[in-house]
């Protein structure tokens, strides 16, 4: 085998190794949301690998439904409060027929079963609200519904909701004051990973196919007396 051959067969294997990267890291972040709060008495803020929790539903036909995980983490010192509600972007008249399922995932802790904390309109969402001891997490599994008897004017619309955060806690004062954070921002670390190694893999393959090419042109060039 020949090494203009090789570097082909590289450059084939390390592109499907990209586009499955890509595939399967927009796939990972378009059904899983996470949100950290930490307090420590003195500051509070929140952060995400996934900031921009928008949730984009289109296509869906009536009688199906979406699904994704909302997971809240305290990782700081102190007790929080969470809450977090719907925003309608765009496509308010879908918002309007849309059901939307909330459930609060059983865990290890108080909650032995699943817990339904919201069942309604999309509209009608406007606050959920949540307490968490340092150290805990929960989840919380949401599904998006579109009833049977909704009319075709509405398939292929598109429908853009937006979740909105409020964190809460206390700082270390006497009396204890309240501080709160309503701005979700991305980690310093950590959360641009996979994009990363997407990128590398891309431009290796990038530059791996114009030494191919440039290889190629050489040779040729040599084999013709050029």
């Amino acid at each position: 085998m020949n090494r203009k051959s090789i570097v082909s067969k590289f450059v084939i294997i390390a592109l499907l190794t990209a586009i499955i990267a890509l595939i399967t890291a927009n796939s990972a972040y378009a059904a899983n949301y996470n949100l950290d709060v930490n307090c420590n008495g003195k500051t509070i803020k929140m952060t995400s690998n996934t900031p921009n929790m928008t949730w984009n539903i289109t296509n869906l036909l009536p009688g199906e439904s979406e699904e994704t995980t909302l997971t809240i983490a305290n990782v700081g010192t102190k007790k929080v409060d969470v809450s977090f509600k719907a925003t309608i972007e765009n496509g308010t008249d879908v918002a309007n027929i849309l059901d939307i399922k909330i459930i609060k995932l059983a865990n290890n802790d108080a909650q032995s079963e699943d817990e339904k904390v919201f069942e309604g309109k999309c509209s009608d969402l406007k606050s959920v609200n949540l307490s968490l001891e340092k150290g805990k997490k929960q989840s919380y599994k949401i599904i998006t519904y579109l009833p049977k008897e909704t009319g075709n004017e509405f398939q292929e619309k598109e429908c853009v909701v937006k979740f909105d955060f409020t964190a809460t806690g206390k700082q270390d004062t006497e009396p204890p004051k309240e501080i709160i954070t309503e701005e979700v921002k991305p980690p310093q670390t950590g959360e641009t990973y996979a994009i990363y190694i997407i990128a590398g893999i891309l431009g290796i393959a990038v530059i791996t196919l114009v030494v191919s090419f440039i290889v190629g042109k050489k040779k040729e060039n040599e084999k013709w007396g050029r």
